[in-house]
């Protein structure tokens, strides 16, 4: 049997930085936690779990929390 290849993760940059897409939820979470400010992240993860939250939430945190959904 031959080897297993793995090929590198695809790569995109979100405010200048090299940054690795996410696989998962978990990982996408993780990402969310880096790249976004303490309140934004705060308001991305009380989304997730409260659906009233969302409701009020901004365009822009909805689409992140719609993106979460996707893993």
């Amino acid at each position: 049997m031959g080897e297993v290849l793995k090929f590198p993760r695809a790569v995109e940059y979100i405010n200048n930085i090299p940054t690795v897409c996410p696989k998962t939820a978990d990982e996408y979470v993780k990402l969310c936690k880096k790249l976004l400010t303490e309140e934004d992240y705060i308001e991305v993860c009380l989304c997730i779990v409260n659906p009233d939250q969302y409701m009020e939430a901004e365009e822009a945190i909805k689409k992140i929390v719609d993106s979460y959904y996707s893993f």
